[in-house]
């Protein structure tokens, strides 16, 4: 259910909406990401078999942290090389699982900072990782540290152990303030969606095109909102862009809220994430607004009306 605060199996509220990423593994959604109450700044990992609002168990703390913005931008990979679990954060951070169990414990191994990734000259945002059989590949918002302030998108394939950048796939300036962004695959085309200027109230998401995660890249386009936004908190179902993910056919966005960051247009009773079903016009994604639904019979509810 959206508009909500979600408890997790215990009753407590589900704190990992800032910045967290889900991620499936066996039969079983992982959901990393870092508390985003003013009190905590730990990151935390739940589990779910169905993704429903209610269903999320906490697993494990990764890392017990002092109140704050923490590491943000978590996102949950296997490693097929170590058979071990990384933790990818922003900043740019890795966490490795002790073992080959994905709830860990889990260790904080190291930090690449923006001089490795490109240079002193640039700050790293928000950002992703995605896999695509064995190779895993971070996928970052990068801005220039003098009065241009320019932005960039940068993508490094990551080492075979998933801990270390092993070499630049792409460079690409992009408009001002994108950030947050997320790759996946459709129809052998890649996507890359993120959100564009709307400091923490929601934002209007953009996408892109390739045939290649080299390149070259189409034009940004925005992605549609079904109703379509009235006004400027109400960008994106009032909410930023964190992910789009098929789920065994239907499609889902996640974006996430800051109802401590900004309660006037994310007030604290509506909750700090929500999933939406996304639809397509061809190759153009629609996120359309349910405040409850089912993910394994929303197709054939729609095609009864």
């Amino acid at each position: 259910m959206n508009d909500t605060v979600w408890k997790d199996t215990n009753g407590n509220e589900v704190a990992a909406g800032f910045g967290g990423h889900i991620t499936k593994i066996g039969d079983t959604y992982y959901w990393v990401g870092t508390d985003p109450r003013p009190t905590d700044g730990s990151v935390r990992l739940y589990s779910s078999k169905t993704l429903g609002s209610s269903t999320w168990k906490l697993e494990t703390v990764v890392e017990k942290r002092k109140p704050g913005l923490g590491r943000r931008n978590c996102t949950l990979i296997h490693c097929p090389t170590t058979n071990r679990y990384v933790i990818v954060s922003k900043g740019i951070g890795f966490y490795q699982s002790e073992g080959s169990d994905v709830k860990g414990p889990y260790k904080y191994v190291k930090k690449i900072g923006a001089e490795k990734l490109k240079s002193k000259n640039y700050h790293s945002g928000g950002m992703s990782v995605y896999t695509e059989g064995n190779k895993a590949y971070l996928i970052i918002s990068m801005r220039q540290l003098d009065e241009s302030r320019d932005r960039y998108c940068l993508i490094h394939q990551l080492t075979p152990d998933f801990l270390g950048i092993e070499k630049e796939i792409l460079w690409m300036r992009v408009a001002d303030q994108r950030e947050a962004f997320w790759l996946f695959k459709r129809d052998n085309k890649y996507y890359m969606t993120y959100d564009g200027p709307g400091g923490w109230m929601g934002s209007d998401c953009y996408y892109r095109t390739s045939d290649s995660l080299a390149g070259p890249w189409t034009e940004e386009k925005e992605i549609g909102m079904d109703p379509e936004p009235k006004r400027r908190q109400d960008r994106s179902h009032a909410s930023q862009h964190r992910y789009i993910m098929n789920i065994d056919g239907q499609w889902i966005y996640g974006g996430d809220r800051y109802p401590y960051q900004e309660p006037e247009s994310h007030p604290p009773a509506k909750g700090s994430h929500i999933i939406c079903p996304l639809v397509w016009e061809g190759d153009h994604p629609i996120v359309k607004w349910e405040k409850q639904w089912d993910i394994a019979a929303y197709g054939d509810r729609r095609s009864r009306k």
